[in-house]
Parts: C-alpha cells; structure tokens; sequence
C-alpha cells in the first residue's frame, strides 16, 4: 500500500448497526463471535454473510452483502476501501472469480477487480470513480460487494475490518518531554 499513511475505521462488523446497516437477499447475515481461524481480524466479532442462493454459472450474486446509512458519505480524502474476507470452500465456485465494489445501488466505485481465494483475504478496492455515475463528492449512500464467477456455491462469507485509506493526513504535532525539556515533534 504505497503512500497510504492513515486509516479509519468503517465498519468493526461487531454488530449489525455499527455505522451503518447490513442488508441484503441471497443471504441470511449474523454477527458471529467465532469462526474459521482469519475470519475475525479485529475486534470480537464479524459479519457472517451465509449464502443461500447462489447465482447461476456466469452470473453475478449483486445483494448478498449491502451496507448503506454509514459517515462518511463523500470519499473525497479516501483513496480505497479495505476490507478482509473470509470465503468458505466453494462459495465463490471453481475457476474464474472476480470481486467488485459498487456504490449506490449499481454505480462501479472502484475499477479495481480483484480474484479472492479461499480462506482469508485483504481486499484493497481502489476509489477511484470510474463510471459517470458518481466520484470522490458523490454521496455514497450504499456500498455492494459483488461476486462473479462461473460456478456459485453456497457458504459463508465472513466481513471484519472495513477501513478507509488515505495518503492526505493531517500533521497533528505531539508534545514529548524528555530529559532535556519538551520538544516538538
């Protein structure tokens, strides 16, 4: 993650509300205090996402996992969205897979594709607006994860962690006392 230099968190997952509200179809999410060893990286708890109505092969799954009601609104000094998942065995099917990020019910917000695996992942998506459907000032009223592949699976989906990245950080200057008097730092 070159240049990036901060973060804030967006969503701990460590209950259905905090800074926004999960919903969905295609999956009954919980928020769980245990599971498979990555699935919690933060914090107590995760957002389960247990799908139960895979997409047909070469489809996409667009609302299993929708957050919407979160500040901030405007991604105007955040460069990407990170996240880390957990996909059980098989979810996201055998062979071709490929992670999204859109906004607003549709809009693309990150042309970043990514091919999770498996297991624990970090998914870093890129904010950087690639359809004239929205930019940085936008007000993003939801954010989707959206899974394509060529054969869905049913399974778990574990959500923890969600933060946003910046390289425009403000310089907050600390008082440190040493032996020799205070300096500025």
């Amino acid at each position: 993650m070159s240049g990036i230099s901060c973060s804030t968190m967006l969503n701990s997952a460590e209950t259905m509300t905090v800074n926004g509200t999960w919903s969905g179809a295609s999956a009954a999410r919980t928020i769980v205090s245990s599971g498979p060893p990555g699935a919690i990286t933060q914090g107590v708890g995760a957002l389960r996402a247990s799908i139960t109505s895979p997409a047909p092969p070469g489809g996409s799954n667009s609302t299993w996992a929708v957050l919407s009601g979160f500040a901030p609104v405007s991604m105007t000094t955040w460069q990407a969205l990170q996240v880390d998942m957990y996909f059980s065995p098989g979810v996201m099917g055998a062979g071709f897979r490929e992670f999204r990020l859109y906004g607003n019910g549709g809009c693309l917000i990150s042309s970043t594709v990514l091919g999770p695996m498996d297991g624990a992942n970090t998914l870093t998506f890129w904010l950087d607006f690639p359809n004239a459907c929205a930019n940085s000032s936008t007000a993003l009223t939801s954010l989707s994860f959206v899974m394509h592949s060529d054969s869905f699976g049913v399974g778990d989906v574990y959500i923890d962690n969600m933060r946003l990245l910046s390289n425009n950080c403000p310089f907050t200057p600390t008082i440190t006392i040493t032996p020799g008097g205070p300096s500025l730092t």
